[in-house]
């Protein structure tokens, strides 16, 4: 299920990271997948990983329990903030039990947004089904097993700031919990 949430932090917390995030940060380039090969094609953009910043780590993770009503117990090392240009569609999954991607900065379009995808019945196909547009302080729950892409905007060198909290472990409002289990790569509910 996705669930979306608008003002996800007060307007004085939001600048704070908005400025934080466009003048702070070492971002380093990254590739999708286990991809050996680096070029334009497995190009996903330049990220900062929270494992860096505990101190951001935590503002974010606090936020989103307080916003979803859900207990983060651990979250993917690699989980961070990322700037990237919306030149390139590729649809893909997470290996995580769920996903909270906090739109931060960037133009307000529908082009600017996420896309997710519904696999057809009885075949491999998946057809896009939901179209969330970018708002600055918009956050997206979600299950990382979601076929789902940034969308590809007309506008040449488009940029946009996003955070994404790849949940390995958390616990929801009815006490459920939901890990990925690394080994089998697979979502397990208890």
């Amino acid at each position: 299920m996705i669930q979306i949430v608008d003002d996800f932090f007060e307007k004085e917390e939001l600048k704070k990271i908005q400025g934080y995030v466009k003048k702070g940060l070492p971002y380093i380039p990254r590739y999708f997948g286990k991809e050996l090969v680096r070029n334009k094609e497995t190009y996903y953009g330049m990220r900062f990983s929270l494992k860096h910043d505990k101190d951001l780590a935590d503002i974010l993770c606090r936020q989103a329990e307080k916003k979803f009503n859900i207990k983060i117990d651990v979250i993917d090392p690699d989980s961070g903030i990322d700037m990237r240009n919306l030149d390139t569609l590729k649809p893909h999954t997470d290996p995580a039990a769920a996903n909270v991607l906090l739109m931060i900065d960037g133009p307000v379009a529908v082009t600017n947004g996420t896309v997710f995808y519904t696999k057809r019945k009885d075949e491999d196909m998946k057809d896009l089904d939901i179209h969330i547009g970018f708002q600055p302080n918009r956050a997206v729950f979600f299950p990382s097993n979601m076929t789902h892409a940034a969308n590809v905007s007309p506008v040449k060198d488009m940029r946009r700031y996003t955070c994404t909290l790849f949940l390995w472990q958390y616990t929801d409002q009815w006490g459920k919990k939901y890990y990925y289990d690394r080994d089998k790569e697979c979502l397990t509910i208890k």
